[in-house]
């Protein structure tokens, strides 16, 4: 489990630890974000740039469990872009392209409006995505996905979105390091606000 503020005034810095876990299992966040931080939902919040933002936490035992919940408060700084349906932007993300995916929490273009979507590997198999509504960019959102080795729900300012039993069983657990604005692997960087992270 982890809890990460994302209020850090040392955001920019490049530095280790930058971004501090609020519980005892010490996740903290590596800075890689160009911009110091920036007002959040709750008190200061992080922006990133959509170029090459990211804040990397290691992975470690307790970031991988046979079922997950996620939880953030977004904020998207950019339109969905019209005439690129295939644009997406990570926000949390333990998958690597080419890699091992484990489960990732996206935004993608549907109709030249952003929506969310929860994509969870099952057994090291294929993941399975699982879309919801609409998310409005330049507005904060709070999003939750949770699998619970049967049902993956999505909700979305505390309306569930979406409840699926398409895919069952134990989510595949690899090391890799948990992404909070990019996917390990691509350049699908996050472009927008993001605070009070929770793993």
């Amino acid at each position: 489990a982890s809890i990460v503020n994302l209020d850090s005034a040392a955001a920019g810095t490049g530095s280790t630890n930058v971004y501090l876990d609020a519980t005892s299992n010490n996740h903290h966040g590596r800075d890689y974000i160009s911009a110091s931080g920036d007002t959040g939902c709750i008190g200061a919040g992080a922006v990133f740039d959509g170029t090459n933002d990211y804040i990397g936490i290691a992975d470690s035992a307790s970031l991988s469990s046979p079922q997950i919940t996620v939880s953030a408060w977004i904020n998207p700084q950019q339109n969905a872009p019209a005439g690129n349906q295939t644009a997406r932007q990570f926000l949390l993300s333990k998958d690597v392209t080419g890699g091992t995916r484990d489960w990732s929490l996206q935004l993608y273009n549907n109709s030249n409006t952003w929506n969310c979507s929860l994509s969870i590997a099952v057994g090291g198999g294929a993941p399975t995505s699982y879309g919801c509504g609409v998310i409005t960019a330049y507005t904060w959102s709070n999003i939750v996905a949770t699998y619970d080795g049967s049902y993956a729900r999505i909700y979305v300012n505390g309306v569930l979105a979406v409840a699926s039993s398409l895919n069952s069983g134990s989510l595949t657990n690899s090391a890799n390091s948990l992404m909070l604005g990019l996917r390990e692997g691509e350049s699908t960087y996050f472009n927008g606000l993001m605070d009070e992270v929770r793993i």
